[in-house]
């Protein structure tokens, strides 16, 4: 699964993964950052997640990185944004940038203070999920926080995006770096339309707060 998909996807509006309001589980885990004003906090694939905007609300400097100009271009027309400044790919409105390109090329020497994770890794196949959890973690300084939500379903019925990324592969990819609490766990049966096709029965959406070890 390369870049092109996910900008094909944008192009034709294959976008169900967006959510037209706050992620519930951002607002009530948020808290546990205990973030202070003029922090930073990165949001990889962040497609035109409204997250962007609460997330700015709350005095954090914001770095948003997509593949899709499009997607970044329709989250300023979405929320009615006008005044924003754009220089070598990179969007920027007053404590928000939204960057176009690839999150693997993304470096930030003095590293960010958190990391929201709400559609990234399931979008990700397995063999792209060790390199992006390594960057991550290389983004991320020392003592700083994850907020992870992952999908779990029975990935043999249907093939993602999303894909289901289980929680001994959490472990895998993040605890020799950091520690790992899982927060949240909630059990439904699937709305999407073409998990029912599949026969997808059990959905599971679990919430992780992961910790970067202190050097």
């Amino acid at each position: 699964m390369d870049a092109e998909f996910w900008k094909q996807a944008w192009f034709e509006g294959r976008t169900g993964f967006h959510r037209s309001e706050y992620h519930p589980q951002l607002l009530e885990f948020f808290p546990l950052f205990e973030a202070k004003n003029e922090q930073s906090i990165l949001v990889p694939l962040c497609g035109k997640t409204k997250d962007l905007t609460w997330l700015s609300h709350q005095n954090l400097y914001v770095q948003g990185i997509e593949l899709s100009e499009k997607a970044v271009r329709e989250y300023f027309s979405d929320n009615s944004i006008e005044n924003y400044n754009v220089e070598d790919n990179t969007y920027t409105h007053q404590n928000l940038t939204l960057e176009v390109g690839d999150f693997f090329h993304h470096e930030k020497p003095e590293g960010y203070d958190y990391i929201y994770d709400r559609a990234a890794i399931v979008a990700l196949p397995p063999s792209m999920r060790v390199d992006y959890s390594a960057h991550c973690l290389s983004l991320l300084k020392p003592g700083g926080k994850i907020l992870l939500i992952t999908f779990e379903y029975d990935q043999s019925k249907l093939d993602g995006p999303p894909f289901c990324v289980p929680e001994k592969e959490v472990n895998q990819l993040y605890a020799k770096e950091g520690t790992i609490e899982l927060l949240n766990k909630l059990s439904d049966k699937p709305n999407n339309p073409k998990f029912k096709e599949a026969g997808v029965t059990t959905f599971i959406q679990k919430v992780y707060l992961i910790t970067k070890k202190e050097a």
